[in-house]
């Protein structure tokens, strides 16, 4: 019955139905065994086995599910991910004993202050009169509560932070391994041409989260390669994947990744102090130096056309290159594994840090003023900025290399400028979630399209106002300084990791659309909420959790899974409607576009498709029909008036009304 159910979702919602259904069975027969008392002492070990080693892998596996599937930016993909994690949450409320034993006061601020702002996200509806927009927010703010509700309820056991730090390393390292062989190897791993551009940007398809990625798994991996808890198998591959990581990120040509990552690795060195510093310096650095300028110097591999001839000569050098750098930090770290020991064995007591930490910070003040004297640094900097903030786009140069060296700030004052001006407008409830794109539509100075603000705290600010942006800000406050306080004693660097790496996930969000793209943000809330939680209590002394407030937990899980999963089934029929309208299949168009507002009612671009078709077959009323309920659930977006204009001009009605609103939404 169970695999039925799942073939019968299938064929009637596409994947992610399938995905839900085959999540609900797994539950179903877990509940079977819980209700019959049919495990035994056996059977509740292996259970509890395989719930740890889930654990540590979730975040991990989020990350490459999202990644190869754009990112996470659609609702299809984002939709699973809910529905995966609505499940183990019931799962979880449902079987364990004590299913928020987790929670500490911390964790509960920050998670019910993003629950808090998952919830302004979709009631921001109310003002903004668009609820698609607000749907799709509210779906990606729930992956990220749920994804925090998760790991914040599970006890904190030793080492578990530990290995989920390396599973997700592997992770990042399996992703830029595959970006790279698309990209050196072409012939090894064909993509399609789309990914094809000068920038590195498969499989997330946007070259700036790529390299956010890689930049965090820098960090990570400098961080198994330098301390002396990890493993020393862990230390030697840490060491060995920094070159690979390092021309993933600058074959993404993303200069915020690129400061991001090199900031990250000094807070992790400053907050994590690992006593294996050295030996790890000394193996990655060379190596991955090397690596960064063989890809750097490739020039054709960043071209138009990185898979020409020549193209593909320069990607195999630079393989074997990135291949032999690998060797060389792995045999380095090999042979200075015994250091890693003496370095540890060394007392240093709280005088001496203090002397070393004033020597250090002098050291540097003495650089920067001797620099600053010599080159003008002053001047040149207030040049620079003066530059960036003017407005100066950027761009343009033939080689696109150049933009690593060039502070224009491609369109991003720009972008900011509106976001600022929406809180102007509304400060204390924004304009309403996902609508900044319509302001920019409506006061951009320049025409290019753009649908993110390309700054997480900007937009936020825009869209939510001060209520969102203060959610936010609590939420992300807490979980990062909670990791950056618990990073002392033995446990200090692999909470300096997870406070250094969300440190550059941070910062980069401050200039770019991360928050869109859950593959890059998911596993910031599962670590800091695994390295937050309480640690499993050995007395026994809490009572098991009544049935009320498991009821309710489980009451709030479905309102959020069911949305979530409709949008997401929505989104795959919407996606074979446009397949069908790009070969001239209106039938099947039309029938994929119906099903995808049967459940909502919510897709303007799905009545869009009616409307276009209905008119290429002569059925102008249904088409003006169609496309004013296109107008009626997206009233401020100039695309469903233009798209109105346009039937009824075909059908010989008066288009000017609807024409001139478009002109107005989009001058």
């Amino acid at each position: 019955p169970g695999l039925v159910a799942v073939a019968l979702s299938s064929h009637a919602a596409g994947r992610p139905a399938a995905i839900s259904a085959f999540l609900g069975v797994v539950m179903a027969l877990a509940l079977v065994i819980r209700g019959t008392g049919g495990a035994g002492p056996g059977e509740l070990k292996a259970m509890r086995t395989v719930a740890s080693l889930g654990i540590v892998a979730l975040p991990a596996g989020l990350t490459l599910y999202l990644s190869f599937n754009a990112g996470g930016f659609f609702p299809d993909a984002t939709g699973v991910a809910v529905l995966a994690l609505a499940y183990v949450l019931i799962a979880r409320v449902a079987l364990v004993d004590r299913p928020f034993a987790g929670f500490t006061v911390p964790l509960g601020i920050a998670t019910g202050a993003l629950t808090l702002y998952a919830v302004w996200t979709l009631v921001s509806v109310v003002w903004s009169d668009a609820p698609e927009r607000a749907l799709v927010e509210f779906q990606r703010a729930a992956l990220y509560s749920l994804t925090l509700t998760l790991f914040a309820s599970v006890p904190r056991i030793r080492h578990r932070l530990e290995w989920l730090v390396r599973a997700l390393a592997l992770v990042i390292v399996a992703i830029c391994t595959a970006a790279l062989i698309t990209r050196l190897l072409p012939g090894v791993w064909s993509i399609p041409r789309t990914f094809q551009d000068s920038r590195l940007n498969y499989p997330l398809t946007y070259w700036n989260s790529l390299g956010l990625l890689a930049a965090i798994g820098l960090v990570l991996c400098f961080h198994l390669a330098s301390s002396e808890r990890e493993p020393p198998l862990a230390r030697i591959l840490g060491a060995a994947v920094t070159p690979l990581l390092g021309a993933a990120l600058v074959l993404t040509l993303s200069r915020g990744a690129i400061a991001a990552g090199a900031m990250g690795l000094l807070i992790y060195m400053a907050v994590g102090r690992p006593r294996a510093l050295l030996p790890g310096l000394v193996a990655a650095v060379p190596a991955t130096v090397i690596a960064v300028i063989a890809a750097y110097d490739a020039d054709l591999l960043v071209s138009s056309d990185p898979t020409t001839a020549q193209a593909v000569v320069q990607g195999n050098r630079v393989a074997l290159t990135i291949a032999l750098c690998a060797v060389g930090a792995a045999v380095l770290r090999l042979v200075l594994l015994p250091l890693d020991a003496k370095l540890a064995a060394v007392s240093i007591g709280t005088g001496v840090r203090r002397v070393v930490l004033v020597s250090v910070v002098g050291a540097c003040l003495v650089a920067v003023l001797g620099l600053s004297l010599t080159a003008d640094l002053p001047g040149e900097v207030r040049a620079q900025y003066d530059r960036f903030v003017k407005g100066d786009p950027g761009g343009g140069a033939a080689d696109p290399r150049s933009r690593l060296t060039d502070v224009g700030n491609r369109g991003r004052v720009e972008q900011w400028r509106v976001a600022v001006d929406d809180f102007g407008q509304a400060e204390l409830l924004g304009r309403g979630a996902g609508t900044w794109g319509l302001s920019w539509n409506q006061r951009r100075p320049t025409p290019g399209a753009v649908r993110d603000a390309h700054s997480l705290y900007l937009e936020v600010l825009g869209e939510l106002g001060i209520t969102g942006a203060a959610l936010l800000a609590a939420a992300l406050a807490t979980l990062l300084g909670g990791a950056a306080l618990r990073a002392r004693g033995p446990v200090r660097a692999v909470y300096g990791a997870v406070f250094g790496a969300g440190s550059v996930w941070a910062l980069h969000a401050a200039v770019d659309w991360d928050w869109e793209m859950p593959a890059t943000t998911a596993w910031i809330f599962a670590l800091t909420g695994a390295g937050l939680a309480a640690p499993r209590a050995v007395d026994g002394w809490r009572d098991r959790t009544n049935l009320a407030p498991r009821i309710a937990a489980i009451v709030i899980l479905v309102a959020v899974a069911i949305p979530s999963a409709l949008l997401a089934a929505s989104e795959t029929q919407l996606s074979g409607g446009i397949e069908a309208v790009a070969v001239n299949d209106c039938p099947q168009a039309v029938a994929a576009a119906k099903k995808a507002n049967s459940p909502l009612g919510l897709r303007a671009y799905g009545y869009e498709v009616e409307g276009y078709c209905a008119a290429a077959r002569g059925r102008g009323v249904e088409a003006m029909e169609a496309m004013q309920k296109a107008v009626d659930v997206d009233p401020d977006n100039w695309e469903p008036h233009y798209g109105l204009a346009i039937v009824r001009a075909a059908a010989g009605m008066d288009p000017g009304p609807a024409a001139r609103r478009a002109e107005q939404l989009n001058p």
